[in-house]
C-alpha cells in the first residue's frame, strides 16, 4: 500500500497544512506490484486552490517525489496515487488532504521571528513542526514541555535543545550572570548595570539575526540566594530567545502553562500559543534588565539573571 510522506524525514502524512504561495516538496511512498512508478494526480473533481508538480527525480521503491503550492487561502484539496495506465481508476493508498492556510508573516512588530521563518522558508519537516506547535496540547505532551514529572527538572536541557531540533542550528547556551549583587532575595530588587546589559541585548540580537536561538536563565519567584545566585533553586529556570522587536523579546518556556503569547505570525489567523511569550526592556532603564511584562499570558513571571557573554 501506498502512502504520503515528509520528504526530508519520510514520516508518514494523511494530510498536511500549506502555506500561501510557497512550494512544498513531499513524497509519496512505493510503486505498484511490479514496481512501476504511480500515478500521482490532484484527486479528480477537486475544487483546485493547488498546483500539483511531479518532479522526475528517482527515489527509493519506486517513490514519486512532487511540489505542492497552494494558490486560494482556504482550499482544500486531496492528492490521490493511482496504478500507472489505469485512467486513474484504480486508487493505491489513501488521498492525502492538504489545505492552504495564509502567506506566512512575522509576528507584529519584530524584527526576527524564528518560530514564523518556518512557515516562510521551512522545508516540509520544518512546516510540520510548525504545525505541530501551533496545534499542540496546553500540558506536559506538548512537544516544546519539558518533564515537570521528573525529579531533577530538565528545563535547561530542553531550552538548550530548541535550536537544533526546531530551527536546524544550536541554541547558544554560553552564559554569564548578568545582575548586580543583591542585597535582598526579591525579585523586584535585582538591579543590572545599564552599560552591560545595552552590550548583552545587542550580543543577543546578533545571535538571532544569525538564526541562532539563545537561552537565557532566569529566576521567577523570591527567595533566591544572595549574593550570588544558585542554579539549583526552585526558583530558577531556563527560556529560550527566537525573535526581537526594538524593546523585547520572544520566548520559548518549557515550563506547561507557565507562558502563554497571542501570536499573529507564520501562516494562520491570530491565537493563543501555549509555551510562547515576551520579555521586555526600558532602553532608558536598564538597571531593570530584561524581565516579563506587567500582563503575561501564563501563570509564570520572569527576569533573566545570565545569557551570552
Amino acid at each position: 500500500m501506498a502512502n504520503f510522506q515528509i520528504y526530508e524525514t519520510k514520516e508518514d502524512i494523511s494530510a498536511f497544512d500549506l502555506p500561501l504561495n510557497r512550494d512544498v516538496k513531499l513524497r509519496q511512498y512505493g510503486g505498484d506490484r511490479d514496481g512501476n512508478r504511480l500515478e500521482v494526480t490532484l484527486a479528480p473533481g477537486g475544487p483546485g486552490g493547488v498546483d500539483l508538480t511531479v518532479l522526475p527525480e528517482k527515489l527509493d521503491a519506486a517513490s514519486t517525489a512532487f511540489n505542492a503550492r497552494g494558490t486560494r487561502q482556504g482550499a482544500y484539496v486531496e492528492i490521490s496515487a493511482f496504478v500507472a495506465g489505469s485512467g486513474q481508476t484504480q486508487y493505491y493508498s489513501k488521498n492525502l488532504g492538504l489545505t492552504v492556510h495564509g502567506a506566512p508573516t512575522k509576528n507584529a512588530g519584530y524584527d526576527v521571528d524564528l518560530l514564523s521563518n518556518l512557515a516562510i522558508s521551512g522545508n516540509g519537516a520544518q512546516i510540520l513542526t510548525y504545525t505541530r506547535i501551533f496545534h499542540g496540547s496546553a500540558g506536559k505532551s506538548n512537544m516544546l514541555s519539558q518533564d515537570p514529572d521528573k525529579p531533577v527538572l530538565d528545563c535547561g536541557d530542553v531550552a538548550g535543545a530548541y535550536g537544533a531540533k526546531l530551527f536546524g542550528k544550536a541554541t547558544n547556551t554560553d552564559w554569564i550572570a548578568y545582575y548586580l549583587p543583591p542585597k535582598t532575595s526579591k525579585r523586584a530588587d535585582l538591579r543590572f548595570e545599564p552599560g552591560q546589559m545595552r552590550a548583552k541585548i545587542a550580543r543577543i540580537k546578533r545571535l538571532l539575526d544569525q538564526n541562532i536561538s539563545v537561552r537565557v536563565w532566569v529566576v521567577d519567584d523570591d527567595g533566591f540566594s544572595i549574593p550570588f545566585i544558585q542554579s539549583n533553586a526552585n526558583n530558577t529556570h531556563f527560556i529560550t530567545l527566537i525573535g526581537y522587536a526594538a524593546s523585547k523579546f520572544m520566548m520559548i518556556d518549557p515550563w506547561p502553562g507557565g507562558s502563554s503569547l497571542n501570536y499573529d505570525g507564520g501562516m494562520y489567523t491570530a491565537r493563543k500559543v501555549n509555551f510562547l511569550g515576551e520579555l521586555v526592556f526600558d532602553p532608558m532603564d536598564l538597571d531593570k534588565g530584561i524581565h516579563s511584562p506587567a500582563t503575561v499570558g501564563g501563570i509564570m513571571s520572569y527576569t533573566v539573571i545570565a545569557g551570552p557573554q
